[in-house]
C-alpha cells in the first residue's frame, strides 16, 4: 500500500476538456487557423510542453508569439472554468484514501494562485496536505515541482494523472504512477505508454489499497 498520493488537477479532478477545446478554437478562429473538430482530434494532439501542443494545433509562432497566445487562452479558459465539474467518483476516491490514512497532495501545471482559486470554488481547498503549482501561466513543465514534492515525502508515493506527461513527471520524481483516462488523453494512448491505466479514480484507489 502507498503512503502518499499526488493528484493532478485538470482532467484528473475536474473535467475541463470541453472548456479547453473551446478556448483553443476561439484563438484558432481569431488568427485564421482551422479549428479542432472534436474531442478525439483534441486528445490526439494534446500534450506538454503546452507550446508544442499549440504548434500541433496549427499556430505559426513566426506570425503570432506563444507569449501572446498563452495569456489570451488563459483569459478565455478562466471565463468558463467555473463550469468545469469535479469528475464523478473523485470525491469518493479522496474520501477512501483519507479513511485509509493516505496523505494526499496536489501538483499541477496551473499557476499556483489560479489553482488555489479553482480549488476554493469547488470546496476542495482543504482536501490536500500540500498544493503545488507553477509560478507562471506558460506551464512549460511541472516535472521539477513534482520531483521536489516527492523528495520531501516519506514512504511510498504514487501519482495520479490523465496524461503521458504525468507519467513522465512521476518517473522523473521517483514515484509510481496510475494513469486515469478521464481527461485530456485517451485510454488507448495512456495504456500504450506501458503504465498502469484505469478508467476512473475509484479503480485507481482499488489498486492503491491493494484490492
Amino acid at each position: 500500500m502507498y503512503d502518499n498520493v499526488i493528484w493532478d488537477f485538470n482532467g484528473t479532478i475536474i473535467d475541463d476538456v470541453d472548456i479547453g477545446i473551446n478556448a483553443l478554437n476561439k484563438l484558432l478562429k481569431k488568427y485564421g487557423y482551422k479549428t479542432i473538430d472534436d474531442k478525439d482530434h483534441y486528445r490526439s494532439i494534446f500534450g506538454f510542453p503546452i507550446k508544442e501542443y499549440y504548434a500541433r494545433a496549427g499556430f505559426d509562432f513566426n506570425k503570432i508569439s506563444y507569449d501572446v497566445l498563452a495569456p489570451l487562452w488563459v483569459e478565455e479558459y478562466l471565463a468558463h472554468e467555473p463550469e468545469a465539474p469535479v469528475i464523478y467518483g473523485v470525491i469518493e476516491a479522496m474520501n477512501k484514501l483519507k479513511s485509509n490514512g493516505i496523505h494526499q497532495y496536489l501538483v499541477s501545471a496551473t499557476e499556483i494562485n489560479m489553482l488555489r482559486d479553482q480549488l476554493k470554488s469547488r470546496g476542495l481547498q482543504n482536501r490536500f496536505e500540500g498544493v503545488f503549482g507553477l509560478d507562471n501561466i506558460h506551464a512549460s513543465s511541472k516535472q521539477t515541482v513534482a520531483t521536489e514534492v516527492v523528495k520531501g515525502l516519506r514512504g511510498n508515493t504514487v501519482m495520479l494523472g490523465d496524461t503521458i506527461h504525468d507519467a513522465e513527471c512521476a518517473v522523473a520524481a521517483g514515484a509510481d504512477v496510475i494513469l486515469i483516462a478521464s481527461g485530456h488523453q485517451t485510454y488507448e494512448m495512456l495504456s500504450a505508454s506501458g503504465h498502469v491505466t484505469v478508467r476512473n479514480a475509484l479503480e485507481a484507489v482499488d489498486i492503491i489499497l491493494g484490492r
